[in-house]
């Protein structure tokens, strides 16, 4: 009996574990995704997608993708304009990319730099905390007559910004005259 137990409760512990998550960097790299017809989860590009240049995004990544650490998160439609996007950090919505003209016009295709330009793509960027994140991305309106397509997200690591040693000089030199000030009206 004690075994049976122990086994179901083993099974149920593995079975709450992330699927495929891939760990991913917080350097900027971006990673490809695919998408069918709205509404639909982002999923596993492999060697479905078509390489994407200026950069080359990583294809081989599969959502949920985790990261560690405060940041900032970019997702940007590619090929056809007007595609559509909600973001998730550990399954809290973070918001929906911008919601622009849906001509599906293909000014770009899979150039990320041109993307970045132009206006006719939807992009998002989404900022996060410290912490664990399993970031997820849900595709919810489709190009005219698309029945899904690709698109690219990064994320770039905020660092925590430390004061110059100046500054910390200056502020230490300020506590010091106001505890000598405060030194000396207690002896007048």
């Amino acid at each position: 009996m004690k075994k049976n137990a122990l086994t179901v409760l083993g099974a149920l512990a593995i079975s709450a574990l992330p699927g495929c998550a891939s760990p991913i960097l917080t350097d900027g790299t971006y990673y490809e995704f695919l998408f069918g017809s709205a509404p639909a989860a982002a999923s596993l590009c492999g060697t479905a997608c078509v390489p994407t240049v200026n950069p080359v995004a990583n294809t081989v990544a599969s959502p949920p993708w985790t990261f560690s650490g405060a940041a900032n998160i970019l997702v940007l439609d590619l090929f056809a304009a007007g595609d559509l996007f909600q973001v998730f950090d550990n399954g809290l919505s973070l918001g929906s990319t911008s919601d622009v003209a849906n001509t599906g016009t293909d000014s770009c295709v899979n150039d990320i730099t041109c993307a970045l330009s132009n206006s006719e793509y939807s992009r998002g960027t989404f900022g996060v905390g410290v912490g664990s994140h399993s970031l997820t991305i849900n595709h919810v309106r489709n190009v005219p007559n698309a029945a899904g397509g690709a698109a690219v997200f990064s994320v770039t690591a905020i660092m925590a910004s430390t004061p110059e040693p100046a500054t910390s000089a200056l502020f230490g030199a300020s506590l010091a005259g106001l505890a000598l000030l405060r030194r000396r009206r207690r002896h007048a």
